[in-house]
């Protein structure tokens, strides 16, 4: 448990200090005595002391006595401008269900659902009246979708099955296509945000990272540009198999510095454990690909950086 020094040391009700009670030291220097303090304490936390609550409780109110003491301006602010609004709006969608629901991404205004029948609905959300519908052309009986993962900028969707048979649908395609070479059950993507979110004329992903469900990270490309002599998997690549071999429930990473990226630190979770890669990238292109080999290849003999337990508590600031 984090006590209260350790979370805000430069806060001055966070340290330990010990207060002097009377005025002998200032009397002997032949200074005058100063005006008696009289402490005024907050009303008793109603949790037991062994309680989290309570300690979160405690940090709440000498935080706030904080912001008021030093901050007053500050506070009056906020106190003037409280919203009623709630922070999250629960409204129904109005659309009739075809087939039972598997799995459903937003990203960029688009929504994007996956349905037992092997389709895919995407909705334009400022545009919700227009509804497309993609086929996959596979029975239920032969492939049943597992989960849908949609690019920040809403143009690309992988669509991965229980049977690890992959599909590919770009966001102007009326058909999806089958990614021949992806051969696993991925559980999760992480997308180089920055670079699809800067370009939107792009046809390429570009670098991506999958985590399957088979405890390895692959790296790979797609781009829906037609190309006689290209599929859409410019690349695909193993990079790194976690040791224990669990399922990669989550995914991503971030260059370092974003403008002249020249290192990258990339986060893996399995269902107990986060791991944590950190190195050079090689890149080459602009395309991408290629371009976390380097990173995870010193992993190969060393165990990377691994937390088991995480515990996080929302302090209600």
């Amino acid at each position: 448990m984090l006590s209260l020094p350790h979370l805000c040391p430069s806060i001055p009700f966070c340290t330990d200090v010990e207060h002097p009670t009377g005025n002998s030291g200032r009397q002997a220097a032949g200074l005058a005595p100063l005006p008696q303090l009289h402490f005024e304490g907050f009303e008793p936390s109603p949790y037991h002391p062994d309680d989290i609550r309570a300690d979160v409780d405690d940090i709440t109110v000498r935080y706030q006595a904080y912001i008021y003491e030093y901050y007053p301006s500050t506070a009056q602010e906020t106190e003037g401008h409280v919203s009623d609004a709630p922070v999250f709006d629960l409204g129904r969608v109005q659309y009739a269900f075809p087939a039972p629901l598997i799995s459903f991404v937003v990203s960029s205004d688009m929504l994007a659902m996956g349905f037992a029948s092997n389709s895919i609905v995407l909705i334009e959300l400022s545009h919700a009246d227009q509804v497309i519908k993609v086929q996959i052309p596979r029975k239920p009986t032969e492939m049943s979708i597992h989960k849908l993962f949609m690019d920040p900028s809403g143009r690309h969707i992988i669509i991965t099955s229980q049977q690890g048979e992959n599909w590919y649908l770009f966001r102007t395609w009326k058909k999806p296509r089958q990614l021949k070479g992806f051969k696993m059950v991925i559980e999760s993507v992480a997308w180089n945000k920055s670079a699809l979110l800067s370009s939107s004329h792009s046809t390429s992903t570009k670098e991506i990272l999958i985590g399957a469900r088979n405890g390895v990270v692959y790296e790979a490309v797609l781009d829906a540009e037609e190309d006689f002599f290209k599929s859409q998997e410019r690349y695909l690549q193993s990079v790194y198999s976690l040791p224990e071999r669990h399922p990669i429930t989550g995914i991503k990473f971030d260059y370092s510095p974003p403008s002249d990226p020249k290192h990258a630190l990339v986060l893996v979770t399995t269902l107990t454990r986060i791991y944590q890669f950190f190195g050079v990238v090689d890149r080459k292109s602009e395309e991408g690909g290629r371009v976390f080999s380097a990173l995870f290849a010193q992993y190969r003999e060393t165990v990377p950086s691994k937390f088991i337990v995480i515990i996080y508590y929302a302090f209600p600031f």
